[in-house]
């Protein structure tokens, strides 16, 4: 409806020209769109996986089946994940997430990681053994020449 508004009334141009302006629309691999303020930096957080061997299909799966659902009924925005095609350690799983800001994280990350879903889930997963017995999580800083902001 605003925009056909937009199309059929020239007075209200100025005005959603201005609005559109300040706004970008961000979509992820899902489809799913955000609109989020121009020129505001999110967060990315790096997570590293060291899986114990031979654990990393099983975390693989995991992440597939269970985790990703979970983290969209909690609004955890993944960006991407990757395993090593060489390099020296082909046993662990990196994946970025996508932040407004550190309160949003702890808020959400915090709901998640206390979700009894989520407990039961990962506790069924883990009957053999732990799939990563190390997990490293950092906060990255873009520079000022990084195309992802």
């Amino acid at each position: 409806r605003l925009l056909d508004s937009y199309q059929q009334n020239r007075s209200f141009k100025p005005f959603f020209n201005e609005l559109l302006g300040l706004w970008a629309f961000k979509q992820n691999e899902r489809g799913s769109v955000r609109i989020v303020k121009k020129g505001d930096k999110m967060l990315h957080e790096l997570r590293i996986y060291h899986c114990a061997p031979g654990k990393l299909p099983a975390l693989n799966n995991r992440f597939e089946t269970i985790t990703l659902k979970l983290w969209e009924s909690h609004g955890i925005r993944p960006i991407g994940f990757w395993t090593v095609a060489i390099g020296p350690d082909n046993n662990c799983l990196y994946y970025l997430l996508e932040w407004d800001n550190l309160a949003e994280r702890d808020q959400k990350w915090n709901k998640f990681a206390t979700d009894p879903e989520w407990i039961k889930a990962k506790a069924s997963t883990e009957v053999d053994g732990v799939l990563a017995p190390r997990i490293e999580n950092m906060i990255l800083a873009p520079t000022a020449y990084s195309k992802i902001r």
